[in-house]
C-alpha cells in the first residue's frame, strides 16, 4: 500500500524478533502414541493424536505425517489443527513431515532399544513396503537408502548401546527415515525464439530456492541442442507467464519435464517447417501437459539420514560430529542443486563444525 501511494519501491525489514513473531514457520505440534509390538520387534499397532497450532487462521492442513513410513495392521491416525493466538503457521521445507518423523522415529528409536535391538534392524524389519499397506509404490527405494546409507556410514562399526563409555562426554549414532509426496499436475510453458537466436522460456513456476527457473532453463537447452546461455527464462508473472498448477503440490520437476520438451518439440517442429526466424519474426512453441496422478500407485521419495553426535552429559554442550545424508532419486536433471538441497536440509536441523582440518568454517562433512 505505501509503495501504491508513494509511487516508489518500499523495502520492508525486519528485526530477527519481528520476523519470528510476524512471519509464518511451520506449525508447532504436540504428539501421543501408543505403540503394539512382539518380542521380535514386529509392529502390531499404532495409536496416534495430534494437534498442531495454525495460529488465527487455517493456512495449511496442519497434517504431521511419520506413521505411514511404517508398515502395521492396526492403524488409527487422529490430527486436529488448532487456532492459537499466534502467526499463521504454514508450509516450511516439507510441511508436515519435519514435526511428524522426528516423533515418530523417536519413539521407534526408543522401542528398538526397549528390545535391545539395532535400530537399523528394527526399521528394516518394520519399515513400509506399500502405502499405507495398500497401493505400491511408483518406485521404492527406502530399503536401498537404509542399507548404503548404513554401509557409508559405517554404522555397524559405530553403534552402541546409549550410555556405553567412561567420562561424561559421550558419543552416539543415530538415523531417521523419511519420505515425501511427488504429486503431478496439469501447466505449461511457452517458448519464443528471436531472429538473433535468442530463446526466452516462459513458465508459470515460482522459484522457492530449489532452482526451478535453473533446471527449466536446462531441459530446454537440453531439447533444442543450444547452448544454456542462449535461454533466458520468465517465470511466475501471472501477466505474461502460462499457468501453473501450483509450488505447494510438488510437480515442478516433473510437469515442467513435460511441458518444457514438449514446448521446445513444438518450436522444433515450427523451425523445420516455417525456417529460423527473420527480421521481426518470432517463432513460438507451447505445451500444456496434463499429467494424471496414478490411481493404483503411490508417487513418494525416500531419504535416510545418519548423525553422530557428542554429548558432554554434566555441561549439556552438544556437537555433531558427522551427518551422512542418503537420498533416492531417479534422473538428476540438476546435480549441483540436488546436492545442495539436501546439505541444506541437514544444517538447518543442526549447525556443526566439520572435523577434518581442511577448513576452518562450519560446513558439510566432506563425505
Amino acid at each position: 500500500m505505501l509503495a501504491k501511494k508513494a509511487g516508489a519501491p518500499v523495502k520492508l525489514e525486519f528485526t530477527r524478533k519481528e520476523d519470528y513473531v510476524a512471519v509464518h514457520g511451520r506449525w508447532p505440534t504436540k504428539q501421543y502414541y501408543k505403540v503394539g509390538v512382539k518380542h521380535d520387534g514386529t509392529l502390531t499397532a499404532i495409536q496416534f493424536r495430534g494437534y498442531s497450532g495454525m495460529g488465527p487462521y487455517r493456512k495449511s492442513s496442519g497434517d504431521i505425517a511419520g506413521v505411514e513410513l511404517y508398515q502395521c495392521p492396526n492403524v488409527e491416525k487422529v490430527v486436529f489443527p488448532v487456532l492459537t493466538n499466534m502467526a499463521v503457521s504454514a508450509n516450511f521445507r516439507g510441511p508436515a513431515y519435519p514435526q511428524g518423523i522426528f516423533g515418530i522415529e523417536s519413539l521407534m528409536d526408543h522401542i528398538a532399544y526397549q528390545l535391545k535391538m539395532d535400530p537399523i534392524d528394527f526399521r528394516l524389519k518394520n519399515m513400509t513396503r506399500k502405502y499405507h499397506d495398500e497401493l505400491p509404490y511408483t518406485s521404492f527405494g527406502l530399503e536401498d537408502c537404509v542399507l548404503r546409507g548404513a554401509e557409508a556410514f559405517e554404522w555397524k562399526k559405530r553403534w552402541h548401546a546409549p550410555g556405553a563409555g567412561d567420562g561424561p562426554v559421550k558419543r552416539g549414532v543415530g538415523m531417521a527415515m523419511g519420505a515425501f509426496g511427488a504429486a503431478v499436475g496439469r501447466s505449461s510453458a511457452v517458448i519464443h525464439l528471436n531472429s538473433k537466436d535468442e530463446y526466452e522460456l516462459h513458465v508459470g513456476v515460482t522459484d522457492v530456492g530449489t532452482a526451478a527457473k535453473t533446471t527449466m532453463a536446462l531441459i530446454a537447452a537440453e531439447e533444442l541442442g543450444v547452448p544454456l546461455a542462449k535461454v533466458a527464462v520468465v517465470s511466475g508473472d501471472t501477466e505474461v507467464c502460462p499457468y501453473f498448477s501450483g509450488r505447494i503440490r510438488q510437480p515442478d520437476h516433473y510437469a515442467h519435464r513435460l511441458r518444457s520438451d514438449s514446448g521446445s518439440e513444438d518450436l522444433k517442429q515450427q523451425i523445420a517447417d516455417k525456417g529460423l526466424p527473420q527480421g521481426d519474426e518470432i517463432r513460438t512453441g507451447s505445451a500444456t501437459p496434463d499429467p494424471a496422478q496414478p490411481k493404483d500407485s503411490a508417487r513418494y521419495a525416500f531419504a535416510a539420514h545418519f548423525a553422530e553426535v557428542e554429548v558432554d552429559t554434566e555441561l549439556g554442550h552438544v556437537r555433531v560430529v558427522n551427518i551422512s545424508p542418503c537420498t533416492i532419486a531417479e534422473r538428476i536433471i540438476n546435480p549441483l542443486t540436488c546436492i545442495s538441497q539436501v546439505k541444506g536440509g541437514s544444517t538447518m536441523v543442526s549447525a556443526w563444525r566439520c572435523t577434518k582440518n581442511c577448513c576452518t568454517t562450519p560446513r558439510m562433512a566432506c563425505r
